[in-house]
């Protein structure tokens, strides 16, 4: 039997993203302070899962929009991500 190679982009990433179980926002709210990079084109998650997702963050949470970015915003603006991140570990 040969296996085929799964589809990590495109419809069919958006197939299994709406096959993943809704986000617990009760759970996030419990976590410690969260840094959330997104970009301001991202068309995987949505308006309404942003909204939720900023609603839920605990204090001392960053939201941080890159803007021109897609939903890849890690490896297209690699640069301001890693230097976002750095800022928010050392508490900056």
């Amino acid at each position: 039997m040969r296996l085929r190679k799964p589809q990590l982009s495109g419809t069919g990433a958006i197939r299994n993203f709406t096959m993943l179980p809704k986000t617990n926002y009760d759970f996030v709210r419990t976590m410690p302070s969260i840094l959330f990079v997104n970009g301001d084109h991202d068309y995987v998650v949505t308006d309404s899962n942003r909204k939720n997702i900023r609603a839920a963050l605990p204090e001392g949470s960053v939201d941080y929009v890159v803007k021109g970015a897609g939903h890849m915003v890690i490896e297209t603006h690699a640069a301001e991500t890693a230097r976002v991140t750095v800022d928010f570990l050392a508490g900056k």
